[in-house]
């Protein structure tokens, strides 16, 4: 007794959205470096994927009701009821990953500090040579992660904490 809508919710015959190249798209947006750059179409674009993130959170959350009212009702297998929980997964997951994207479409400034962040990151793989240097790097890990993290969250508070923690990282490493 399963319902049209359960057995179309399951249909394998619509293609999948897939973010399979996130890289790809993440260089494209957080490098915009170029003569043309436009950072409204950015701040567009970021906010787009932010809102249709949203969208499909809400439909998975709406398909979660959906397949739980119809097993109560005991329209759909046990089997559907795990397919259709599958999905809503999937789902759930793609928002997740848009969300995700829609944080790396930042302004150029944010884009300029993360492509300085990866230069140091390369200096540091250069110069490991002692113990000492291995627990500065480790410190100088923890507090870009740090720095990561506040920019993320676009808290100006802990992003001037944490620079002023990579900063005395330098420093320590200076010495």
């Amino acid at each position: 007794m399963e319902s049209g809508m359960a057995q179309s919710a399951l249909r394998n015959d619509q293609p999948e959205c897939k973010v399979s190249r996130p890289i790809g798209f993440i260089r494209a947006h957080i490098w915009p470096l170029k003569d043309n750059y436009n950072p409204m179409k950015e701040r567009l674009d970021s906010m787009f994927l932010s809102q249709l993130a949203d969208d499909f959170l809400e439909i998975a959350k709406k398909f979660n009701d959906f397949r739980f009212e119809k097993i109560s009702q005991q329209e759909i297998s046990q089997e559907v009821f795990r397919e259709m929980g599958k999905k809503a997964q999937l789902l759930m997951n793609k928002a997740r990953e848009m969300k995700l994207l829609s944080t790396f479409i930042v302004e150029k400034e944010i884009a300029e500090a993360l492509f300085q962040l990866r230069s140091i990151n390369v200096e540091i793989k250069q110069t490991l040579n002692t113990l000492e240097q291995i627990q500065v790097v480790f410190d100088l890990i923890g507090s870009l992660g740090a720095l990561a993290v506040g920019i993320v969250e676009k808290d100006p508070t802990t992003i001037s904490e944490k620079v002023n923690e990579v900063i005395n990282v330098f420093k320590k490493k200076a010495e």
